[in-house]
């Protein structure tokens, strides 16, 4: 007589001798593997393909002499100008245009401003349409020279 137990013993030393089936999960992937390209990219990708009507990459014309391909100047790399950068330079030199206007042109403003009402207030005084004129043209070109020297100043202490 035979037991429940005893008679579901073989199939369990059955089933840890045989290979288990493979899963349909893995059947996919085997087949995913064999599709792929060794760089991870399928082999019908339009990625893999160039686009209609260009030629290939690096390539020159049949026209083109060969003195014009030896003493051509290299590529650079990127046109800053286009791409909306500027080079290092200029742009150094445009932030510290912005720092200088940002502080010495109001500085020079308030100064102008002040001179030309002080010295109106003085061609008013004595009522002359000499110092009325003075005034303005003084006013201005000591604003001028002030925000040029102030800039000048800063741009060389900075560049120092």
């Amino acid at each position: 007589m035979t037991t429940s137990h005893q008679q579901k013993e073989p199939k369990a030393i059955e089933k840890l001798t045989t290979k288990p089936e493979r899963t349909k999960g893995a059947a996919t992937a085997a087949k995913y593997k064999q599709a792929v390209a060794p760089t991870g990219v399928f082999p019908d990708s339009p990625l893999n393909k160039p686009p209609p009507n260009t030629p290939p990459y690096n390539t020159l014309p049949p026209s083109t002499p060969l003195l014009t391909i030896l003493t051509a100047a290299p590529p650079k790399r990127g046109n800053s100008f286009r791409e909306g950068k500027m080079p290092y330079r200029q742009r150094s030199t445009g932030e510290l245009q912005h720092y200088l206007f940002s502080n010495s042109s109001y500085l020079s403003i308030y100064l102008s401003i002040y001179l030309s009402i002080y010295l109106l207030e003085k061609c008013l005084h004595y009522s002359f349409s000499f110092y009325l004129f003075l005034s303005f043209f003084l006013s201005f070109f000591l604003s001028l020279s002030l925000s040029l020297s102030l800039s000048l100043s800063l741009s060389i202490s900075l560049d120092e």
